[in-house]
């Protein structure tokens, strides 16, 4: 199968927009971040949901508020168990609270995780025999190799028998909090598998994910990319870039997919 070309994304990210006053707006902060070194925070939503708030000025650099709403989407395009995220809207209201030690929220879009109840983080991918488990851990095989996980982590929903969802992608992607379109380019044939041992996953989840990765929907894509705010500090060059790296890369990723044992 022949690469995808990089000539389509040209051009296709044209005319992002900034959330409206209707979109998911911060209502109420519940004090400072603690348990992470990014500075997120719990807050209330506009919807009368808690969420986990990852500011763009946050300790790890902008591009981790980008990272984390990109990866979090384009994970739920091939449905890995990933927790729901979503743009928020900082009012001017609360912009000068310090949210972190020396760092204060300013009035803009930040990107913000759905609470799940009854979770613990945990750095190790454990419980495969908790829950569904064996299957959703195909999932963060998946989204791990595909988007370049790092700093391992992930939440277990105790209520639900320690299902897993994958969270915190701040630090995703090649390059990290620093890549452009040239670092993406110049690793999409490059293997990043998750270290943790194979072992026991769902035969059928694998074949699963694999599909979803080869059927991946350019237009949902496309979708996600739209979404990234004019206002946060990526440009439609690299996120075209980001566009190319993602649909490049799946059909490679579902191939070790396949094989993970």
């Amino acid at each position: 199968m022949a690469a995808p070309s990089s000539s389509w994304w040209v051009g296709k990210l044209a005319g992002r927009k900034e959330p409206d006053e209707q979109s998911l707006t911060l209502d109420t902060t519940f004090g400072q971040g603690v348990g992470g070194g990014s500075g997120s925070f719990w807050g209330l939503g506009s919807d009368r949901q808690r969420w986990r708030v990852k500011p763009i000025n946050g300790a790890h650099g902008e591009m981790a508020t980008v990272n984390e709403f990109i990866v979090g989407r384009v994970g739920a395009i091939i449905r890995a168990p990933v927790c729901e995220v979503s743009l928020i809207r900082i009012p001017p209201e609360l912009a000068g609270w310090e949210f972190q030690d020396g760092r204060w929220l300013e009035a803009g879009v930040a990107c913000a995780s759905r609470e799940v109840v009854g979770a613990h983080e945990e750095r190790a991918l454990t419980h495969r025999d908790d829950d569904d488990n064996r299957r959703r851990h195909v999932g963060v095989y998946a989204l791990y190799d595909w988007c370049f996980g790092s700093d391992d982590q992930w939440l277990y929903e105790t209520p639900a028998d320690e299902a897993v969802h994958s969270h915190d992608h701040g630090l995703y992607l090649p390059g990290s909090t620093d890549w452009r379109k040239q670092d993406l380019q110049a690793r999409i044939n490059e293997a990043h598998v998750l270290g943790t041992p194979a072992e026991g996953l769902d035969v059928g989840a694998k074949e699963d994910f694999a599909q979803r990765l080869e059927a991946l929907p350019k237009g949902a894509l496309r979708n996600v990319l739209l979404a990234v705010p004019p206002s946060w500090p990526v440009g439609e060059p690299d996120l075209e870039g980001l566009g190319h790296f993602l649909e490049a890369r799946a059909p490679l990723v579902a191939s070790r997919v396949r094989s993970l044992s």
